[in-house]
């Protein structure tokens, strides 16, 4: 298996809680019966990606982490435009003493 992408890895990721809905819905549709061992062998197998992926690429695992990854980048952002404005005003007033 190739080893995937950052990108790929996320969008797996981003995949998984919808499979597992859409699997709810089939099961309550009675489209498909899974028995408690496919269950485990499909649950496993998420947990370990999800693990795989978060250690390999730091990806957000579900939707708390990724609100909290926006959360952090606009944050960040608006620290950094703090940050260039009062340079900018620092370097605005001392040259306009000269």
């Amino acid at each position: 298996m190739n080893e995937p992408s950052k990108d790929n890895a996320q969008q797996r990721a981003d995949d998984i809680p919808i499979f597992q809905r859409e699997l709810t819905q089939l099961e309550h549709d009675g489209v498909v019966t899974l028995s408690e061992t496919q269950h485990s062998a499909i649950s496993d197998h998420h947990k370990a990606l999800l693990a795989q992926y978060t250690q390999h690429f730091d990806i957000d695992h579900d939707a708390k982490a990724k609100q909290l990854s926006w959360g952090m980048r606009i944050a960040s952002f608006l620290g950094a435009l703090a940050l260039s404005a009062s340079v900018f005003f620092s370097l605005l007033s001392v040259l306009g003493r000269i």
